[in-house]
């Protein structure tokens, strides 16, 4: 019972609505004018009505749709007519890119319009139902709540009612009653019979309607992306309320949430936290807890001792002499593990069964006592000291937790193999007395096994979903996968093979063409893998190739080397001949050639079935000569040849080091970073004594880190003459400053030292890193040689721990250790701040914060108020004339310009008038000097007297601010989203099939 996750997630599910929603709230776009079958949905039936009661219960509805279309059997006609169904919809309202149309549930794979109508109606009213639930979460958080009364004949104030879930409770009876009252008047109040404006959605608001049928279907689509986004934040704000009573705020003030009751109990351990994804807790239940600690650790306690029996016997041996001298049962005849259960005698299962009875009633467990926290008094597992006495008990939790994972999985491996671990099991197929064949047997159980492994997860796969582990494919007749499956080409043991999807829109004409590409380029690649084969086993034509240019067959080289002799005419040969191919025969549909076809007495046959044979071979075996020519290519082009050996490549420059010190299994030659691509000895040299000296000054820097933590500082004095004890030198960087003028001067001198002591030219041991230091040299080469290579791999992990301790130690003040002690460390300053949010806390990513500074992080923090601000102004400004329409009238009289002339987004900057821009120039500065921003003023920190983002209560004020941080940074993600996508399509939203000038769209129409 490690307990809950259900913070993280409430956290992560409200910051994943809150940036879904900065980036959707916007106006949808006009639906696009579809290639597909748009058709469909003219040739539909009308829509029909559709009651209140279809909508109270569209989730019903919903999941029984899912539920039958989930268990149709569909033949592979009904197949295809689903796949053409999927497009019916596509030019309804609400489809929107880049997704297009999107019914992963399958509610319109029948085709039906009534009931699209009829969920569509459903989807709309639920939407405008969310979208006012959500306002009614935020506004009051916002803006505050009415002032009076709600109720004056119950008492009931405004400032009464909890904002959420909570004000369920206070809403009167005849409040309940208005309520439904007016949703009654909603549906009984319009016609909402098929065809009607309000059958569509349109009940007469003007802002949901207009005169231009176009600008009527944008507010309509953006009305239902905002209600389905609207869904999605109401649900998240539900859960999240339901389970800590606020739907956003800082967790600490969550005191009354069932996730809180256990977070300081024993168990709960760095860096998972309170983890309880089975939410055994979620009931808040101190008993229910009490008691599943109890079982928790009383099943630990007994998997510790279960796991220590299995692996005792095996280390040290079993007892001497008899278990049962009545029985004659020795200690040596008890087998290990699960097996030992058989051997043990009656009367030994009445002790063991003795035992735990005796531990269950010899303690008083009652609630408050020691035992019901698993204190029994052993010694081991407690202390006088309270806190060493919770350290203990908090060890054997975690301990035990492990233990029952160990467990479970020796129980798994035993009961499977018959012992809890691998090795020899001394069965004869698998052991012998010859070491090396012993070894070899063993390897090859291995490898068996893993492939094994693998074989059974896909038996269990195929078991579970058909029936079978294999079997005959036949019976999967609701397959789609079935439509080509008689094609050629359908090979087992893959079968139909289509993982690109080419096949999904079941187009025989799609296929067709396709198939005809395939063969095509499948021979063309027989042709050119048999060309690059045949020279080489048979040798080359004798003479000339070309006499005129006096060009022999034996002077053209093999693969694509040949490329530069062919002639000129002799391409042209090769295209005339590709384009005789293309026009000599008929390939139109229903043609022999349209099936590949072509006469080739090789290719074709009297007999049927002889000839779809020979098709198929062919197929599979252009499909073999793709894979091959490519992987030719490949090779050809980065060594020279097609094949061989290896050790011929010895022109290619990844042969040149590969013998080298530090090639090491499994990677081998290793150089990511193209270093050696020169093939210079010079420079790989020089480079690997860089690395050398790299390796060993971070060896000697991590030992310099680690080495005084474990054993201690020298005793006495580092400069008697500067009274700089060792002891007061810090560890890590910090030690830095404490080095004297001379000491810089001696690590100089050394270094310089080991530098022009040894001759470290071409061909020296010391060039190849042999300083003669005896830990690092031998009289034996091949002992010198692994000290080496074992010296690099060690340098070269030394180097990553030293970088990483670096910069911990800078970001930190400690290269390890409890966050809690980094008091000094700059990331603590500004974590109580404004704007720090679980479950991300404090974060600086780009390290704005690193140097400390609280002036910096006050100018920064101001900085980022008004970018926030500026940003949600402009993200509303490019939203708000989508959904409301422009002001009428004129923007500018004197230049004759109206609001309805000015475009939405960027394109607005070209239409402001220079007065324009120096109004608002103006109101900046205005915004600027007319608060006094000084350090310490409310200003500074944000507050310029708004009473929307401002509270005499301080705690409500900090919670606005917050919000309004929160807010800000994710308009300034949105508005750089628009920007994006207005500078580079002409709109922050849309129908792509209007961004016609988008250079995105080139590469599509060519």
């Amino acid at each position: 019972m490690m307990a809950s996750a259900s913070r993280t997630t409430i956290a992560s599910a409200a910051a994943g609505v809150a940036l879904f929603g900065g980036a959707a709230f916007v106006s949808a776009p006009t639906t696009r004018s579809g290639n597909l079958r748009a058709t469909m949905s003219a040739a539909t039936p009308a829509s029909a009505p559709v009651s209140g009661l279809e909508a109270s219960t569209a989730m019903a509805v919903a999941g029984t749709a899912i539920a039958a279309f989930a268990s149709r059997k569909a033949s592979a006609a009904n197949v295809k007519q689903q796949l053409v169904a999927l497009t019916a919809f596509e030019n309804e309202l609400g489809v929107q890119a880049p997704v297009g149309f999107w019914d992963p549930a399958g509610f319109t794979a029948d085709g039906s319009t009534e009931n699209f109508a009829r969920r569509r109606q459903t989807e709309l009213k639920h939407g405008r139902i969310s979208m006012l639930a959500t306002m009614g979460y935020i506004t009051p958080e916002i803006t505050g709540k009415f002032p009076g009364y709600l109720s004056p004949s119950a008492g009931l104030k405004f400032a009464d009612v909890p904002n959420g879930l909570a004000a369920i409770s206070k809403v009167p009876a005849a409040g309940w009653g208005q309520i439904l009252a007016y949703m009654a008047f909603c549906e009984v109040s319009q016609d909402q019979s098929a065809g009607t404006p309000a059958a569509a959605g349109d009940f007469g608001f003007k802002v949901l309607t207009a005169s231009d049928p176009e600008a009527k279907k944008t507010k309509l689509a953006a009305e239902l992306a905002n209600g389905r986004l609207a869904m999605m934040a109401i649900i998240g704000m539900f859960f999240q309320d339901g389970l800590t009573g606020s739907a956003w705020g800082d967790w600490a003030n969550y005191t009354a949430s069932p996730l809180r009751a256990f977070e300081n109990e024993l168990g709960v351990q760095a860096p998972v936290g309170f983890w309880d994804p089975a939410g055994f807790t979620a009931d808040g239940s101190t008993e229910n807890f009490a008691r599943r600690r109890q079982t928790e650790l009383k099943h630990g306690r007994i998997s510790m001792l279960a796991t220590m029996g299995y692996i005792t016997p095996e280390i040290t041996g079993k007892f001497p002499g008899y278990l049962s001298p009545s029985a004659g049962l020795k200690f040596a005849d008890v087998p290990n593990g699960l097996a030992a259960i058989s051997k043990v005698p009656a009367a030994g299962w009445g002790q063991i069964l003795a035992y735990m009875a005796f531990c269950e009633v010899s303690q008083d467990q009652s609630a408050g006592t020691p035992a019901a926290a698993g204190d029994f008094g052993f010694k081991v597992l407690t202390a006088s000291d309270p806190e060493a006495k919770k350290t203990k008990l908090a060890a054997e939790l975690a301990n035990g937790r492990l233990a029952m994972m160990a467990i479970i999985g020796m129980f798994f491996q035993d009961g499977l193999t018959g012992s809890a671990w691998a090795g020899d099991f001394g069965f004869k197929v698998l052991t012998a007395s010859d070491p090396e064949a012993k070894k070899t047997k063993l390897a090859a159980e291995l490898a068996n096994g893993r492939l094994a492994m693998m074989a059974i997860i896909g038996m269990f796969f195929q078991d579970g979903l058909t029936g079978s582990a294999w079997g005959d494919w036949a019976n999967y007749t609701a397959s789609p996968l079935r439509a080509f499956e008689n094609e050629l080409g359908v090979q087992a043991p893959v079968g139909f093979w289509d993982p690109a999807g080419f096949t999904a829109d079941g187009s025989t004409e799609n296929f067709a063409r396709r198939r005809q590409t395939e063969l095509k380029h499948g021979r063309i690649s027989m042709l050119a893998t048999m060309g690059y084969i045949t020279p080489e086993i048979t040798g080359k034509f004798p003479g000339y190739l070309s006499p005129s240019a006096g060009l022999k067959f034996a002077d053209v080289p093999n693969g694509l080397a040949a490329i530069s002799k062919v002639p000129a005419a002799g391409w042209g040969q090769i295209l005339a001949y590709m384009a005789f191919c293309e026009v000599s025969q008929d390939q139109s549909a229903g043609t022999p050639a349209a099936a590949g076809d072509f006469g080739f007495k090789v290719l074709t046959a009297s007999d049927p079935e002889a000839k779809k044979t020979k098709l198929a071979a062919e197929l599979a075996n252009g499909r073999l000569a793709m894979m091959a020519i490519i992987g030719m290519f490949f090779q050809d082009g980065l060594t020279g040849s097609a094949w061989g050996d290896w050790a011929n490549y010895t022109a290619s420059p990844l042969r040149a080091f590969e013998n080298e010190l530090g090639v090491q299994a499994p990677v081998g030659f290793w150089d990511p970073a193209g270093f050696t691509a020169d093939g210079s000895t010079e420079n790989f040299a020089r480079r690997r004594q860089t690395e050398l000296k790299h390796g060993r000054i971070s060896m000697l820097a991590t030992m310099g880190y680690i080495t005084p933590e474990i054993t201690g500082k020298f005793p006495g004095y580092l400069s008697p003459s500067a009274g700089l004890k060792f002891a007061d030198v810090p560890n890590g960087l910090a030690a830095i400053s404490k080095v004297p003028a001379a000491g810089w001067g001696q690590i100089l001198a050394y270094m310089a030292f080991c530098e022009v002591s040894q001759d470290q030219s071409a061909g020296t041991p010391a060039a190849a890193g042999d300083f003669g230091f005896k830990v690092l040299t031998a009289s034996d080469p091949e002992a010198k040689k692994t000290k080496l290579a074992a010296e690099l791999a060690n340098g070269r992990l030394a180097m990553m721990a030293i970088i990483g301790m670096f910069f911990q130690d800078g970001l930190t003040g400690s290269a390890w250790g409890d966050w809690a002690n980094y008091t000094a460390s700059p990331l603590r300053a500004f974590e109580n701040e404004l704007g720090v949010q679980a479950p991300v806390g404090f974060w600086d990513p780009a390290g704005f914060t690193a140097d400390g500074s609280t002036e910096n992080f006050a100018r920064r923090r101001q900085t980022e108020l008004k970018h926030g601000r500026i940003s949600m102004l402009a993200t509303m400004g490019y939203i708000t004339p989508e959904i409301t329409g422009k002001f009428p009238g004129y923007l500018s009289p004197s230049a004759g310009l109206k609001f309805a002339d000015v475009p939405n987004g960027l394109a607005a900057i070209s239409k402001v008038p220079a007065a324009g821009w120096g109004q608002i120039l103006a109101y900046m500065a205005f915004c600027e000097v007319s608060q006094d921003q000084s350090a310490g003023t409310p200003a500074a920190a944000g507050d310029f007297g708004f009473k929307v983002l401002t509270a005499s209560d301080p705690e409500a004020k900090k919670t606005k601010l917050a919000a309004e941080l929160a807010n800000g940074r994710l308009a300034m993600m949105a508005i750089i989203g628009m920007f994006f996508q207005d500078g580079l399509t002409g709109s922050a939203w849309g129908d792509w099939a209007n961004y016609t000038a988008s250079p995105l769209r080139a590469a599509r129409e060519m």
